[in-house]
């Protein structure tokens, strides 16, 4: 027969039962946190992206026009070039975005050169400008 001795054994107590459920605790909010940044950052990518996308288009799209001399100005959507009234909408996927197209002569240089820059703003706020320069 086994004879069972618990003399100096002793059983988990409430303290370390909460210390070890706070280090759970912990690491679970942490795992959460760290997830949720991912997303976010993957969601900031994308809307990065989509407004560079939108610039190079724009820019390419002046390139492709004769020479028009500054200064000028658009915004899309909303107020299209003047030489091109049906240019006047943004991709469609792109409702929270607004491109501001604008040239200006540089100063100290002949009217042959312009600097065309392109602002886009995602609800509101600026969040990317790209600029190109075109010659006559």
């Amino acid at each position: 027969m086994m004879k069972h001795y618990f003399h100096g054994e002793r059983g988990v107590t409430l303290i370390e039962t909460l210390v070890a459920i706070v280090v759970l605790a912990t690491v679970g909010a942490t795992m959460v946190a760290g997830v949720f940044t991912v997303i976010k950052s993957d969601e900031s990518v994308r809307t990065r992206i989509a407004a560079e996308s939108l610039a190079r288009y724009e820019l390419e799209y002046i390139k492709t026009m004769t020479y028009l001399n500054a200064p000028w100005t658009y915004i899309l959507p909303g107020t299209p070039p003047s030489w091109d009234l049906a240019h006047s909408n943004l991709p469609p996927g792109y409702a929270d975005y607004t491109v501001t197209v604008s040239a200006s002569t540089i100063a100290g240089y002949d009217e042959d050169i312009q600097k065309v820059s392109a602002v886009v703003r995602y609800k509101g706020s600026q969040l990317l400008e790209v600029d190109t320069y075109l010659t006559k």
